[in-house]
């Protein structure tokens, strides 16, 4: 695992922001209706990776995370909150402050390589680790239980729901990672 060189100056700050966000993601966890099952949203899990990567240096997995919060979690949380999700401060923080904190850590720095790839995996994993476990059905977490209400009419099941929305994620993905490799490039100057 690829680990991200700082300066002792540069760890503390770090290590307090991941500190943070894991506090920040324990009152989440309490708030929610959903209560831990909430940890297997694809978002949740990304901020996790966002924590973990600030924690221990890992450069690969807040590549990773930061983009897929700013190509896939940020546009997914803007539709949800036009349409189904509730809106609450812990979800608003557990969505805004993550790429925040991964974009500041890796600036001045290249994008790790194969970002959008690793995040794609780590979607479909999440996904799918997410059907396997069953949360209770009325959570419908990452639309396991049911298609995501507003495309209930179009997509006659879940697997061709999940088809779409993997192949739809690998596009806003590699769009992502391409965009953020321009402004990090850019900020390196």
């Amino acid at each position: 695992m690829h680990r991200v060189q700082r300066s002792r100056r540069e760890r503390w700050p770090a290590i307090g922001a991941g500190g943070a966000l894991l506090g920040t993601m324990l009152v989440h966890v309490v708030l929610r209706p959903e209560h831990a099952w909430v940890l297997l949203a694809t978002c949740d899990v990304a901020a996790l990776a966002t924590a973990a990567g600030l924690l221990f240096a890992w450069e690969r997995w807040l590549g990773a995370a930061l983009v897929f919060q700013l190509a896939v979690g940020t546009p997914a949380f803007a539709l949800g909150l036009c349409t189904t999700y509730p809106v609450n401060a812990t979800g608003i923080a557990i969505h805004f402050v993550p790429p925040v904190f991964g974009a500041m850590a890796l600036r001045g720095r290249a994008l790790p390589r194969r970002a959008a790839t690793l995040a794609w995996i780590g979607y479909v994993v999440t996904v799918l680790t997410t059907y396997l476990a069953a949360p209770p059905p009325e959570f419908n977490v990452n639309f396991t239980a049911a298609v995501w209400p507003p495309l209930a009419r179009i997509f006659p099941g879940r697997a061709p729901f999940f088809l779409a929305l993997f192949a739809v994620a690998a596009v806003l993905l590699w769009m992502g990672e391409r965009g953020l490799e321009r402004v990090l490039r850019g900020s390196a100057r």
